[in-house]
């Protein structure tokens, strides 16, 4: 028997969590965090994190497992995600994904194919003093000439993706689309929602998003991890809002050029997101404009039950 799984996923901004917090008590579920930033302790404000009160009201997992300095990767998503999935399932409620990381869902799915080759730290470093000295596509064209087919998957902004896939190519001398293997997972029948707001409405929020962060304290938050020795040379501070920050803390730039520079990857970083997205069928898409917040719950809710027939 497969494990009913429920997915809710859409770009950043959106309205995902304020969903998936009113969704959750009528499945009954459990929300399974998928998003690459909100693994990290003391990183609240730049990852918009459900509140306290919130993941008091509804179980969460995923959220704040690891430090800052720790080298989170896609393996220990999908082994942790397992576990998540297994333990809710276990204890009679349904596992509800909700989250916006596309690389994640491919893993977790079996659409992506995940090399088994031990993370090499010294060797990243290397790369990133690269990527700092000579820029990123001096990386990326390097990425391009030993495995062309991972360059046309990778943007040359996603500077992890593109550390990782040269160093399993200098670990293994071949490719890593060679090294890793697709397992299509036919443990779970998936109920995948998909949540978009309209172009200008969606990049509107954005910005307003970005104002409220710095409002909160993004810039506290971003010079308390520097303090503590958390700098770029981490993957945790590669995140966007961090990145930026950390520039202008550094004295590269001004605070409203931080700011610009923010808004601007936020938006390519959904460009993104959409383009991972629309490549996967299963999904249904739900324009949350077209409802008030309790109508798309409703239809959502519907949607679920006679995708994965639970009642």
């Amino acid at each position: 028997m497969r494990i009913p799984l429920v997915v809710i996923l859409g770009p950043t901004g959106v309205g995902k969590t304020k969903i998936s917090l009113k969704l959750a008590p009528l499945l009954p579920g459990e929300i399974i965090s998928v998003d690459s930033m909100q693994v990290y302790k003391e990183m609240d404000i730049g990852t918009a994190k459900p509140s306290k009160e919130e993941r008091e009201k509804i179980p969460h997992h995923l959220i704040d497992i690891v430090p800052p300095d720790y080298p989170f990767t896609c393996a220990e998503f999908r082994e942790r995600a397992e576990r998540a999935i297994y333990d809710i399932y276990s204890r009679g409620k349904i596992p509800i994904l909700v989250g916006g990381t596309a690389l994640y869902y491919k893993v977790l799915f079996g659409d992506f194919s995940l090399p088994h080759i031990p993370p090499d730290y010294e060797l990243r470093e290397k790369l990133y003093e690269i990527l700092k000295k000579e820029g990123e596509m001096t990386l990326y064209l390097k990425l391009k000439e030993v495995d062309p087919i991972s360059a046309q998957k990778i943007h040359f902004h996603d500077h992890k993706r593109i550390i990782r896939a040269l160093e399993v190519y200098i670990k293994t001398g071949k490719p890593i689309s060679e090294v890793g293997e697709k397992e299509k997972n036919e443990n779970y029948l998936f109920s995948k929602i998909g949540l978009y707001l309209p172009k200008e409405i969606h990049l509107k929020i954005l910005e307003e998003r970005v104002e409220k962060m710095f409002e909160m304290g993004l810039v506290e938050e971003v010079r308390r991890l520097w303090l503590k020795g958390i700098d770029e040379k981490y993957v945790s501070m590669q995140g966007i809002g961090y990145k930026e920050i950390l520039g202008y803390l550094k004295g590269k730039y001004s605070q409203d050029e931080a700011k610009r520079l923010i808004i601007k990857r936020t938006k390519l970083f959904v460009k993104r997101q959409f383009t991972w997205f629309k490549k996967d069928k299963e999904i249904v898409w739900f324009n949350v404009m077209d409802y008030d917040l309790d109508e798309i719950v409703s239809i959502i809710y519907d949607k679920i039950i006679k995708d994965l027939t639970l009642y």
